[in-house]
């Protein structure tokens, strides 16, 4: 998971994003495969967490989102995991600030608003992964509030709101980003892409054939003349 991240990481230190342009996550990272340095590792596809190469990457861009949202960008495409991971709660022990990506959909994108470029730079000290965002200062404040994790269910389903306030120039503007996580347990364990043994599921029992009992033969009445009854009616 870790040479993941470090590999991906790697595609964005340097990276300049002109003023009013769009970043794209996954426009930047490429393709996504064992040819490009990237190794299996789990991941959640298809409702199963599966290993698939590039396992790791959405430590990567969540970092990014975080960068971008503490940073006063405006963020124009997020999406949270459908189940909230352990290691995307911290610093915060809660979940609601993490940003799945999976070329070619979903993606993770935000605008340079500023009249300057911004260079980003990556530093990955063991397991800590950190951007910074350098660029021409404006003077906007930037107030994060959150994450305010809410409607805690006992299955793991939890939801999640994030609070984000920008004044620049006398003006300000706020943003919210909501996210819904389901149970973890929708999500079975798979050993492999194929899905071929499911771990945390139990195993379904084949079924089993019980012979019965012969019908014996018995003569067939004669039909007799009745009225057709009539259906009741519905309640």
């Amino acid at each position: 998971r870790i040479h993941n991240i470090r590999v991906g990481a790697e595609k964005y230190h340097g990276l300049l994003i002109p003023p009013g342009a769009e970043f794209s996550f996954n426009a930047k990272l490429g393709p996504v495969d064992g040819a490009h340095g990237f190794k299996p590792e789990l991941v959640i596809l298809h409702n199963v967490t599966t290993p698939q190469f590039g396992g790791g990457l959405c430590q990567v861009s969540t970092t990014m989102f975080r960068s971008a949202v503490h940073a006063g960008l405006p963020v124009t495409a997020r999406k949270n995991h459908a189940y909230a991971v352990s290691y995307y709660l911290w610093p915060y022990d809660a979940p609601g600030v993490d940003a799945t990506i999976y070329p070619p959909n979903p993606d993770m994108r935000f605008v340079n608003d500023t009249s300057g470029h911004i260079l980003i730079q990556t530093k990955l000290q063991g397991t800590k992964l950190a951007f910074e965002f350098w660029g021409t200062p404006d003077g906007r404040k930037v107030d994060v509030q959150g994450p305010f994790p809410y409607d805690r269910q006992k299955s793991g389903a939890v939801k999640a709101r994030l609070v984000r306030t920008v004044t620049r120039g006398g003006q300000t503007t706020s943003d919210e980003w909501h996210s819904s996580y389901k149970s973890p347990a929708l999500f079975p364990k798979v050993l492999a892409a194929n899905a071929e043994q499911i771990v945390n599921q139990p195993p379904t029992p084949a079924p089993t054939s019980t012979p019965g009992p012969s019908p014996s033969p018995k003569p067939t009445p004669k039909p007799t003349s009745k009225p057709t009854p009539q259906p009741a009616p519905e309640e």
